[in-house]
Formats: C-alpha cells, structure tokens, sequence
C-alpha cells in the first residue's frame, strides 16, 4: 500500500491468485437408514443431523441466520434454523427434513424475480407393459409450499446473510472453496446405490442493501427481478456399480466418469416418464414438464457477485429425484457429510492513497 494524496485509487490485477476471504463450511452430517427404491416410492431416508459454519472475517465479512446478529462462527440444528431463529426473524420460511430427506427434483427458480426454487416431489407411481414386455414407469409430481416453516420437508432450505466491508469500487466474487461435495462420514462404506452421486448444493442471491439498513429491510430483501441461482453438482461423472446395472431396466447406458444429463421437473403433471429426453430410450423431452437441469460440475468459477453491504441468499441441499442415478435407487444405508465451502476473491484490489 502506497501513501499518496487525496483520493483512493484501485487496480486490477489479473491473475488465478486468490486471497480465501472468505470461508464458509457447512457439515451436514446425513443417515441414510431405510432400504427401498428411492425417487420411484419416495421413501428414501437421508437424515440431516448437524449443520456448522465457519467465516474468516479477516476481509470485513460476517455471517447471519438471521441478518441481525453477525459473526464469524455459527452452528445450526433443526431446533436452532427452526425454533430459536423465530424470536429474532418471526417470519422466515426455513424448511428441515427432520424424517429424512426424501428426492424431490427442481429446476431452480422460475424466474428472476423468484427468490425460492421450485421443487416438486412424487405422489404416486404407475408401470405399464407395452406388447413387448417393456416396461414404462410414470410418476405424479406436486410442488412444494415454503411459504411457511416446515420441520418435516422432503429437503432443507434456509436462508443466509453475507455481510461484506471490503470497501471496493466494484463487487468481489464469490467462489465455491475446494472441498465443496458430499462425502462418505464412516468407515468401511461403498457407494452401491447411487444416491451419494445425486446430491445437489443450490443457493439463490436475492438481493443487497446498506449495512446500517434496519431489520425489517434487511429480512424482507426482494429480487426486483434480479435473482440469481446456482446448482452444483458435485459428482456429475461419478456412477456406482448399482446404478449402471439398474439403468440399463430404463433403457440407459450409464458409464462411470461421464457425465448424464438430469431432465428435472418444471411444472405438476400426471403420469409423468421418468426416463423423458434420455436418447437411449426413444422417448423424446416433453419440454412441457421437464428441462435440463443446468448445474455447474466444478469450482473454478465465481458464482455470484458480492457487493458492499448485506446480501441475502437461500441455501437449498437435497437429492435429485430425476438423477439418472436415483431414477431407481436402492440403498443399504450410509452416513454422508455435505461440505461447503465459500471464499471471496478480492485480489484483483491493489489500492493506495494518492
């Protein structure tokens, strides 16, 4: 730093040099406990026990549950995101999964004005023969309500307040740290059935207002039509060997180390193919009910601009029902750990006084 007079003035560097800002780490432990097809009769359990975070707050940043109370440190449970976060944000709308998470299947938000993914679950599930033999499996898909709390949600969904000082002319980016992904938390387990490889890690940036702004403003930030989403995949390549076996009952080929894509649901509808747009199987996209998902598969990359002042996101983890790796997923039980990391790079910011 260069002392000079009057004014600040900042460059850019150019450069894969990063100072980690800012390092967020969620550690959710999950069981998975019950052993039947997963996405096909929903019922799947996957338990999430614990959630920790942590910041370095070495670059003016702090974290919230609550867009209140800021600190470098904070550790969640059900009873805390839940329960304790009612006497200072009475109206949030967090959901847990405290019976488990069960696959649902979003595309993210649907516009860029919504602040909250759309997510449908299965309600239902017919087979059908064809004169062939073949067999065709449908499902029912209803969408989910966040506009309230619900402890016993399919997936968990919160929301999260970056609060950054940096003190820059122009916004810092927001990565995703190494370590990011979902992971084994044992000894001696094996990824048979699949649902380890169709995590997802989504989070939404609704929005920024001045530090000094009050609670109420800072709580009920909007999108104004500028909301922003991520989905990471974290093992988009990654097939295990029960997974490759029961695809090929779905007319797919599946090989371990390249990625599938996952036609996710968009809209309710009856008597949906669960195998709709995979090219192997002759049944075309129905553009009507189904898109690809766009997820990102690494972590190269900025996810999101972070300006001065307090931003809103909301946070989702869950498992993708119309991942090609839980279209019909059995499980004998594992314990997973969902990491997430985040930093701020704001090397690109030499500045001194002129």
């Amino acid at each position: 730093m260069k002392q000079k007079k009057g004014f600040l003035k900042y460059y850019i560097k150019i450069g894969n040099s990063y100072n980690s800002m800012l390092i967020v780490a969620f550690l959710i432990g999950v069981l998975l406990i019950a052993s039947s097809y997963a996405w096909l009769s929903s019922s799947l359990n996957v338990r999430v026990n614990f959630l920790n975070m942590k910041v370095d707050n070495d670059s003016g940043l702090s974290i919230s549950f609550d867009g209140v109370n800021f600190f470098e440190k904070v550790s969640a449970k059900q009873e805390i995101v839940m329960d304790e976060l009612l006497q200072t944000y009475p109206n949030h709308s967090n959901q847990w999964a405290r019976r488990g998470l069960l696959p649902v299947s979003t595309l993210g938000i649907h516009d860029n004005n919504s602040s909250k993914f759309t997510i449908f679950g299965n309600s239902r599930v017919a087979r059908y023969k064809d004169e062939n033999d073949k067999i065709f499996k449908f499902i029912r898909a209803h969408q989910f309500n966040e506009d309230k709390p619900r402890k016993d949600n399919h997936f968990v969904a919160f929301d999260l307040f970056l609060r950054n000082k940096s003190g820059s002319p122009m916004p810092d980016n927001l990565f995703f740290n190494t370590g990011t992904g979902v992971y084994f938390n044992g000894l001696n387990q094996s990824d048979y059935d699949g649902t380890f490889n169709s995590m997802r890690i989504g989070m939404v940036k609704i929005g920024t207002v001045p530090i000094n702004s009050p609670r109420e403003v800072v709580q009920n930030i909007q999108c104004n039509n500028q909301c922003e989403m991520v989905i990471y995949e974290p093992n988009a390549t990654a097939h295990s060997e029960g997974s490759i076996e029961r695809s090929v009952e779905n007319g797919i080929t599946l090989y371990n180390g390249i990625a599938n894509p996952t036609y996710a649901i968009r809209k309710e509808g009856e008597n949906l193919n669960i195998v709709t747009g995979h090219a192997e199987t002759g049944i075309q996209l129905d553009n009507e009910y189904f898109g690809i998902q766009n997820t990102i598969t690494n972590i190269n990359n900025p996810i999101f601009k972070l300006p001065d002042g307090i931003t809103k996101f909301r946070v989702y983890v869950w498992i993708e029902g119309q991942d090609v790796d839980s279209l019909e997923t059995v499980s004998s039980g594992l314990n997973l750990a969902v990491v997430i990391n985040f930093f701020k790079d704001i090397a690109g910011y030499e500045y001194y006084n002129d």
